[in-house]
């Protein structure tokens, strides 16, 4: 059972350094210390410079392919929608040139009679 203060210790090493997880980390943190005091930094300013510079310019292509997708897909967007609203007013047309054309008046009961033909149901077997 962990005391107060081997619990405060641990919380303590772990807010100062890396919690340690393996032995490994540490090796790996020796050979480097090792290799920077044998030849010097692992990277030089160049390279790092070079490795930014590849990777801002790849985030850039990125934003911009995102960019250009997103306006591609907004403009088919309104292209759909324009077509449908050129659609429903050439429809919208034809009915008001169909019903105009049409201007003779339908006897009371032939008009009741089609109404109650579409209200009616004939199931046979």
């Amino acid at each position: 059972m962990k005391t107060h203060r081997d619990i405060i210790s641990s919380l303590d090493i772990a807010r100062t350094r890396r919690a340690i997880c393996c032995r490994t980390a540490f090796i790996e943190e020796a050979i480097k210390k090792q290799q920077i005091a044998d030849y010097g930094e692992l990277l030089s300013t160049a390279e790092k410079e070079a490795v930014i510079e590849k990777e801002l310019k790849k985030m850039r292509a990125q934003e911009y392919a995102k960019r250009k997708s997103q306006r591609k897909i907004l403009r088919q967007k309104a292209k759909s929608s324009l077509i449908q609203q050129t659609r429903n007013e050439a429809s919208q047309n034809r009915w008001q040139t169909k019903n105009a054309g049409s201007g003779q008046a339908i006897p009371a009961l032939i008009r009741k009679a089609k109404e109650k033909a579409y209200h009616e149901i004939v199931i046979k077997y």
